[in-house]
């Protein structure tokens, strides 16, 4: 009885396994020229605001919260239309606070993609608005000129299309906004 058991958790074991993505191979990948190339999670530098700009209107002139992010450019650099690959997975321990968003309850839905200004050497993302007329608009606006599409690969295995013209692009986990207050990943489209 005893070998009964242990035989049939192994075996279910061994079933669990193969459906899932292996752990070491979560998060977001670029696929150029045959090749799969891993994106490396970046975090803001710093969040700048025009509060000056509002105070001297008395709260007439807009204020934008613009989040910063260190290089002009990114490390990696695709052609449009750019193909993106999201794994989720078991995510190893160690990489929970780098790859939660790569967790099997989460989908490619739950991501945006939003494109970059490039000012200074730095890269820019605009995180909100804040005017006394109309409030306060929090979130990235989605740029119209990106089209993303994704077909499932295999399960929780996804191949993401990005259109886009040429520019500095990021993907970010969008859930309950957290948008980018989190880490992006960060691309080109040439």
């Amino acid at each position: 009885m005893k070998r009964t058991i242990i035989l049939t958790a192994a075996i279910v074991a061994a079933i669990a396994s193969l459906a899932q993505v292996p752990s070491d191979s979560v998060g977001v990948f670029a696929i150029t020229e045959g090749k799969t190339v891993r994106l490396e999670p970046l975090n803001f530098a710093g969040t700048k605001t025009n509060v000056l700009g509002t105070a001297l209107t008395y709260g007439i002139a807009s204020t934008k919260i613009k989040h910063t992010y260190n290089g002009a450019t990114s490390p990696v650099t695709l052609s449009s239309p750019a193909k993106l690959r999201l794994r989720f997975g078991s995510v190893p321990p160690a990489k929970t606070m780098r790859y939660y968003m790569f967790s099997p309850q989460y989908t490619p839905r739950d991501f945006s993609v939003a494109r970059f200004d490039v000012k200074k050497g730095k890269r820019i993302l605009t995180g909100g608005k804040v005017n006394i007329w109309s409030g306060a608009s929090m979130g990235v606006e989605q740029d119209e000129a990106v089209s993303i599409s994704y077909d499932e690969a295999a399960e929780n295995d996804y191949v993401l299309t990005v259109t886009a013209p040429p520019g500095e692009y990021c993907l970010f986990f969008s859930v309950n906004g957290t948008g980018v207050y989190n880490t992006v990943f960060d691309f080109t489209i040439k």
